[in-house]
């Protein structure tokens, strides 16, 4: 199997692009989030189940730094950067969760990601971040800068990139998903042009050496196919823009098909063309 079709997750460290195993109806069609759910409601603890034996595959980059790909989200490790779901094992490690505020203040509370149709609760207290930051950190570990900075509402509320410039190596988070469309969670402030801004500043921070970390799919990226991933996001919101201004509903819009050109590339997991379409025209 793929890699980018092994990754499973929860919320904050859950994302849509895990749930490929139990998304396929008998004919074989893809499932929408939604219908997912409704198949199946107890896919949250499946896939948290399986993260206890997922295998982990190690990438060395440079320096030391390396990246794990298995349960979850593409983590860089200098010391250990997870999504939230691995807080709480970090924690009893004595491990220091540091996060954007926006982050502290969504763990703490029950999140209902409406176009999952699902409820998450509350983390428990050791998976919360014990500092926080609200714009922009830096920290030096193992003989390492580590620069965390806010993007603004992204993919949600909460997104930092993380810059090791010793290593040349910038970790975009869930901001840039590499070869598959990306999930946009409108439920905790994200949006579309939000995902173009952050993508464009990523493009910017970084030269042709500079290795490029996405939140998920293929682990190991660099500029070109950052690019690649900004003409992508920025030429399907003129396309979905377009009919959305002349008053045409979302059927509509999806039946025009706005993301052809791209669908052979970035369409082929988790996230449809016609979800994705659902998920920009609801942006713009």
């Amino acid at each position: 199997m793929p890699p980018s079709k092994q990754h499973m997750m929860s919320r904050r460290g859950f994302c849509l692009c895990c749930m490929a195993a139990t998304t396929v109806a008998a004919s074989g069609a893809w499932l929408t989030p939604r219908q997912a759910f409704a198949e199946a409601r107890s896919i949250v603890d499946l896939i948290r189940d399986d993260a206890t034996k997922a295998p982990i595959k190690v990438h060395r980059l440079r320096g030391n730094v390396s990246i794990l790909e298995g349960s979850g989200g593409n983590i860089a490790v200098l010391t250990h950067f997870d999504h939230a779901d691995g807080n709480e094992w970090l924690n009893a490690e004595g491990a220091a969760i540091i996060a954007h505020e926006n982050t502290h203040k969504h763990l703490l509370v029950a999140q209902r990601v409406e176009d999952w149709d699902f409820n998450f609760p509350s983390s428990p207290l050791p998976a919360i971040p014990s500092e926080t930051f609200s714009s922009e950190k830096s920290m030096n570990l193992n003989r390492s800068t580590l620069h965390l900075k806010y993007y603004g509402p992204a993919h949600t509320d909460s997104d930092i990139s993380v810059t090791i410039p010793e290593s040349d190596i910038l970790h975009c988070g869930d901001t840039y998903w590499n070869g598959i469309y990306p999930f946009i969670d409108y439920s905790t402030g994200g949006n579309i042009d939000g995902m173009i801004k952050a993508t464009v500043a990523n493009v910017a921070a970084v030269t042709d050496k500079t290795i490029v970390i996405p939140g998920h799919g293929n682990p190991v990226s660099n500029k070109a196919e950052l690019m690649g991933y900004r003409d992508m996001l920025v030429a399907i919101r003129e396309n979905v823009a377009k009919p959305k201004q002349q008053g045409r509903s979302l059927d509509e819009a999806i039946a025009a098909k706005p993301t052809a050109a791209f669908d052979a590339k970035w369409g082929q997991f988790v996230i449809s063309p016609a979800f994705f379409t659902r998920l920009v025209y609801q942006g713009v």
